[in-house]
């Protein structure tokens, strides 16, 4: 009986890090996408203004500031 236990505990802690595992790709997955478009509307901000590359730099710092000082937030 033990060893039915045993390897019950086994397969339960396999299933828990697959979870685990795929839960983690699929925070990145989300953050990428999250990156990537809001990459996109400051590069058609960027554009739409005309902006110089000194204000574009300032931007993305900005940006960069917001997003660490929000954990991410400001994505929403």
């Amino acid at each position: 009986m033990m060893i039915v236990a045993e390897k019950s505990r086994q397969v339960g802690i396999h299933t828990l890090n697959e979870m685990l595992t795929k839960a983690t790709q699929e925070g990145k997955a989300a953050v990428a996408d999250l990156c990537s478009t809001r990459l996109d509307k400051l590069a058609t901000y960027a554009a739409n203004e005309g902006l110089s590359a000194a204000e574009i730099v300032e931007l993305i710092r900005e940006e960069a500031e917001s997003i660490c000082s929000k954990g991410g937030a400001s994505w929403n």
